[in-house]
């Protein structure tokens, strides 16, 4: 008579922390959901665009400061047919303080050193630690007058302030200063979230706005 014998293996199951990459150096961060939520003190504008698409696109990544770049940036164009002011910019991210900046014109900026506009803003959710950073800060910049003319393309972005939103990649091509230059963030299949609400100049105020 065969005899059979059946061994058990218990296997003993450890939760762990699903990681993810916050850096173009391969740096990571464990999972860890913002626990601020924020909303945007400014009404709806006359033009709106999200570079990860949708108004107020959740970010399903994010590349912190020290890995994947201290400043983000992209470009888009005013196709409002008329003078704009820039009235919000809003950004996911998380840290404790960072800077907005608006260039004007197709040109890629040189650095982060020169910006046509900008200012100091503090982030709705303090830490840099988050991911991914979902929680957006709406900075109202209407006081600086951004002025972007008709047609014309302009740059804007800020400084990350620890961890900034990303998600895959959606044919928006953004750029992080990593490694001393602009680089695109398309080679690692991710597209950085930056928003941007306008609101139309006064025709009577139009005429001043082209230099």
């Amino acid at each position: 008579m065969k005899r059979y014998v059946f061994v058990v293996v218990i296997l003993a199951l450890t939760a762990v922390a699903v990681a993810g990459v916050v850096g173009k150096d391969g740096s990571t961060l464990p999972d860890n959901p913002p626990v601020i939520n924020s909303k945007s003190e400014v009404g709806r504008a006359a033009f709106e665009w999200n570079s990860g698409g949708a108004v107020d696109t959740v970010p399903n990544l994010g590349g912190s400061s020290t890995g994947w770049g201290p400043y983000f940036i992209v470009m888009t164009t005013n196709t409002v047919g008329s003078d704009v002011f820039l009235s919000e910019l809003g950004f996911p991210c998380g840290g404790p303080a960072g800077t907005w900046m608006v260039w004007v014109g197709s040109a890629q900026p040189a650095d982060s050193s020169a910006p046509d506009y900008s200012g100091p803003f503090t982030p709705t959710d303090p830490s840099p630690d988050t991911f991914p950073p979902t929680t957006y800060t709406y900075v109202d910049v209407t006081a600086s007058n951004v002025l972007i003319p008709a047609g014309s393309d302009f740059w804007f972005g800020y400084e990350n302030p620890g961890i900034g939103g990303q998600v895959d990649f959606n044919g928006v091509v953004t750029y992080a200063w990593y490694g001393g230059a602009w680089d695109s963030d398309e080679p690692y299949g991710r597209t950085a979230v930056m928003q941007v609400f306008v609101e139309i100049v006064p025709v009577e105020l139009q005429s001043f706005s082209i230099e």
